[in-house]
């Protein structure tokens, strides 16, 4: 799997931090599991407070211990329910309160914390605590006001809070008025001369300064103070990161990645620089850079077991588990004690990589029935038994409802088996729990999409967004449905919010050339990508060579698209994409069938697993007649790309005989269940075989459900008839 495969491990990394591998053989009391929180030991209680809540689901104390426990080991999600639960029975109930923000603003949206501060505060319009909280909060959601009012709060009743002094200093910037901040940050500075925290601080003051240089307007006076401050503190997070974001949101992420390579020079053993950048390069398809980028923080010493697992992250982010399976066995070998966390996710890596056995002896020695459950669930999905698998998932959820993977997988296993109401609750119960934590939103999304129901598919993708803000799909599924019909400005509004993620320089400008395709046609699309500015001979920005080349290729420009590619081929004939590029301009030139292959073919020897060059190789052999190696050409794009369910479908197309067809449509349903025209077509083959009518009427059902048009009511009418219906 790839998308959906790696958020349920992301997923899953969130759920097994709550999970302990074996649990005190002896009766612990009240007392004795408040003992093992003030040793800081939360995950040793988990099981035990979730039994005690079993008994008793409305004791106020087991479920402000539950949430406290959950919190601290990382599960906000699943913290939410037993914190609301006790605060709102409390007569005072602040310190539940405050708890059941923490958990909100961390698992939801902040608008949600806000609110519940804001009843913490109408009890003690003192609290130091949540005024800071709430400030934190507004702060996220550009309310400069409301951030402002409660710095300045929190200033009068502490004034040498020096989290409520920086953010007064940034919200008099936002608000624009520059010389009160400026004065104020002079006094700031002034008052920490001869503060023990004043080194610890000068990055940030300095970074501070030279964010009001550039909100005074003078450009060339914030870029110097700028260079000051990195030069004097290269390796200085705090100054880093905001630097960072500052020139990412002026668009010039060149100098983001030089700075990150300054910070690791300076700091080679900080690993959020060396993951920032790798996410960076990832963005860019410079992924072997990425990956070496990580694997020497893994290498060049020899205990690095946190560098090892940024390394697993990676490869699951390239969806090869296999890989992620093998770098979490050197952190493991290199841990003194291994966490429930690492094993969990190691044994999602085995599973996701097909190597059951392993994983079956890796869940042997978890002593957890409803993390065993899900893991158990979640292998029998993989091997293809979603009945099974939601039967598996449906015991854990008993024990486990508030999991948010678990309802994901859930809906994935009712989705499989054509059960799309379930689906849809699971999936909207596992956004409640977590919406960062899975893809349920997206997956939740494309069906009401497929659907008709555009409203409920965006609303679905804007709680996504908030919880996630930095998620492409969600950005690039609402520009589509903005396309579709959606309000107003739905696709513009997204296409600016995708434009100020670092990395999506490319993704970007090929969607704006798009969008602009739909309205002025290819001509204009074209000039939007020359407008870019990019140099499209580079190999990281080959989907905008190829959107030009297709561009210019729908203008009727053919020969100036073949020439572009030519042009990026010499400079780069060892780039798979450019001759896969290259071949489909000389298929839209309708240049002779010998030359289009040998280009898929050298794209091929580069790349021997490129999806789309293996789909296109197979329809340039299918329409010489050669089938049977178009199939198999097919097959190995289904295996290399199982998101795209456009090969599966040529390689039905490309079958005469029903039964030849049958085998491959069931394979593509379970892979693509909201396909409505594979749907039809198998509903149509059971009709004429006279074989499972109610299997049938199933999917002839689905095809109408999903947008299957007249083909597919014309079916569902002739399945009636067969039935006697």
């Amino acid at each position: 799997m790839s998308g959906a495969g790696l958020s349920f491990r992301i997923g899953l990394l969130v759920a097994v931090i709550d999970v302990v591998v074996a649990c005190s053989p002896e009766p612990v009391g009240m007392p004795g599991i408040r003992g093992m929180h003030e040793e800081g030991r939360y995950a040793e209680t988990l099981e035990l407070l979730a039994s005690l809540l079993d008994e008793s689901p409305d004791d106020l104390a087991l479920n402000h211990l539950y949430g406290v426990a959950l919190l601290a080991t990382g599960n906000s999600g699943m913290a939410v329910w037993p914190l609301r639960k006790a605060a709102e029975a409390a007569d005072d109930g602040v310190e539940d309160r405050l708890l059941l923000a923490a958990a909100l603003l961390r698992s939801t949206s902040s608008e949600d914390g806000i609110v519940a501060l804001g009843q913490v505060l109408a009890l003690e319009p003192d609290n130091i605590e949540a005024l800071i909280k709430r400030a934190g909060a507004n702060l996220e959601q550009n309310k400069h006001e409301e951030v402002l009012a409660d710095a300045e709060r929190v200033l009068a009743l502490v004034p040498s809070n020096m989290r409520a002094t920086l953010w007064r200093l940034k919200s008099l910037a936002d608000l624009d008025r520059i010389d009160e901040a400026k004065i104020a940050l002079e006094e700031t500075v002034e008052s920490l001369s001869t503060s023990k925290a004043s080194r610890a601080l000068e990055p940030r003051l300095c970074g501070m300064a030279a964010e009001l240089e550039e909100a005074d307007g003078d450009d060339d006076a914030a870029l110097h103070k700028w260079e000051e401050c990195l030069e004097e503190f290269p390796g200085a997070e705090m100054l880093v990161t905001e630097a960072v974001r500052l020139f990412d949101k002026r668009g010039d992420h060149d100098r983001s990645e030089a700075q990150l390579r300054k910070a690791i020079e300076a700091r080679p053993r900080k690993l959020s620089f060396r993951k920032a950048l790798a996410a960076r390069l990832v963005e860019q398809e410079r992924l072997k850079e990425a990956e070496q980028l990580l694997l020497d923080a893994a290498t060049t010493e020899e205990k690095a077991p946190a560098a090892w697992m940024a390394l697993a992250d990676y490869y699951r982010s390239r969806d090869d588990a296999a890989a992620s399976a093998r770098a979490t066995e050197q952190a493991l070998h290199q841990m003194d004690s291994v966490l429930p966390v690492v094993l969990g996710q190691y044994a999602d890596d085995l599973i996701q990589a097909g190597e059951f056995a392993r994983a079956n002896e890796v869940i042997a020695e978890l002593d957890t029935p409803r993390l065993v459950n899900l893991l158990e669930g979640r292998m029998l999905l993989a091997k293809g038994d979603p009945a099974s698998a939601l039967e598996k998932l449906e015991a854990g959820l008993q024990l486990w409802p508030g999991n948010p993977t678990a309802r994901w997988l859930a809906g994935r296993a009712a989705e499989e088996l054509g059960d799309f109401d379930r689906a849809i609750s699971e999936y909207r119960n596992s956004v409640r729990a977590g919406a960062s934590q899975t893809d349920a939103a997206i997956r939740l999304a494309h069906i009401h999409e497929a659907e008709g129901a555009l409203g409920d598919a965006l609303f679905v993708l804007s709680s996504r967004i908030r919880a996630n803000p930095d998620d492409v799909d969600a950005y690039l599924s609402m520009i589509r449905l903005g396309r579709l019909g959606g309000p107003p400005g739905t696709s513009r509004d997204a296409l600016k919010a995708l434009s100020r993620l670092p990395g999506q320089e490319v993704t970007s400008l090929v969607t704006a050339a798009a969008l602009q395709a739909g309205v002025g046609g290819a001509a204009a699309a074209v000039k939007v990508i020359e407008r870019g500015e990019l140099d499209l001979n580079a190999p990281e920005n080959f989907r905008a060579l190829a959107a030009m080349v297709e561009h210019l290729a729908s203008a009727g420009r053919l020969d100036e698209g073949l020439t572009r590619v030519l042009t990026a081929l010499e400079a780069h004939s060892d780039s798979a994409e450019f001759h896969h590029i290259h071949g489909r301009a000389l298929r839209a030139s309708a240049k002779p069938a010998d030359q289009i292959k040998v280009a898929f073919e050298r794209a091929l020897e580069l790349e021997p697993e490129h999806s789309q060059a293996l789909a296109d190789l197979a329809r340039a052999v299918a329409e010489e007649g050669r089938v049977e190696e178009a199939l198999a050409l097919y097959d190995r794009a289904i295996l290399a790309d199982d998101n795209d369910s456009s090969s599966a479908w040529a390689a039905v197309q490309l079958l005469d005989e029903k039964d030849e067809r049958e085998p491959r449509l069931i394979a593509l349903l379970d892979a693509h269940p909201l396909h409505a025209k594979a749907a039809t077509l198998l509903a149509e083959i059971l009709v004429e075989q006279n074989g499972d009518l109610e299997r049938a009427e199933q999917l002839a059902n689905r095809a109408v459900r999903f947008g299957g048009g007249r083909e597919a009511r014309d079916i569902q009418a002739r399945v009636a008839l067969a039935r006697g219906e």
